[in-house]
């Protein structure tokens, strides 16, 4: 049997949690919301067959309508296991109506997104989804200049070392859809 990325993310965050209890509290948080990510991740499929994967697009009224309906029930799964403040964020974003929601997560998608805490709760919604259409895209060869995501033109969040022959090679790793790209290590 196959273990799924979302899986693989829940074992190293109950590791983490159980090898360092200060951080418990946002780390249980993070296993709901992994969890919740890769069961969205699993029915795009069938909820989003035909859409283009090119994250550099606004999302289509088809798209942000399908997200919408599901956007509240992760900021139901926030509001039951978040801690005190994001829960609280939470629950005042699901009572603005599906309405406003839907332009929130428009506006999420199109970056730079701001980075104030319902555009974060928004944009770790549509993380899977945006994961989901790289995952459909054919690669494109990587320049190794990009600073920014070749897919979604996004800043990376991390950079990872790699062995290669004698050295290493520096990749990034995308913020938003988890792509990764080389990237020079010397600029």
């Amino acid at each position: 049997m196959t273990v799924s990325a979302g899986q693989l993310r829940v074992q190293r965050a109950q590791e983490l949690a159980e090898k360092h209890p200060f951080s418990a509290e946002i780390l249980g948080f993070y296993i709901h919301v992994a969890r919740f990510q890769d069961e969205m991740r699993h029915g795009l499929n069938k909820t989003l067959p035909h859409v283009l994967p090119d994250l550099k697009r606004e999302l289509s009224a088809n798209e942000t309508l399908q997200l919408a309906s599901t956007f509240e029930s992760f900021l139901c799964l926030a509001e039951a296991h978040g801690p005190k403040k994001t829960a609280e964020l939470a629950r005042d974003m699901r009572l603005l109506g599906e309405a406003s929601r839907a332009e929130l997560l428009s506006s999420s998608w199109a970056p730079p997104s701001s980075s104030d805490a319902g555009n974060i709760l928004a944009s770790a919604f549509l993380q899977p989804y945006a994961e989901f259409l790289r995952s459909r895209a054919k690669p494109e060869k990587s320049l190794h200049t990009h600073a920014v995501c070749v897919f979604c033109n996004r800043k990376p969040s991390f950079g990872v070392m790699r062995q290669m022959g004698d050295g290493a090679a520096r990749s990034l790793v995308c913020s938003f859809c988890l792509g990764e790209w080389e990237f020079r290590r010397l600029v």
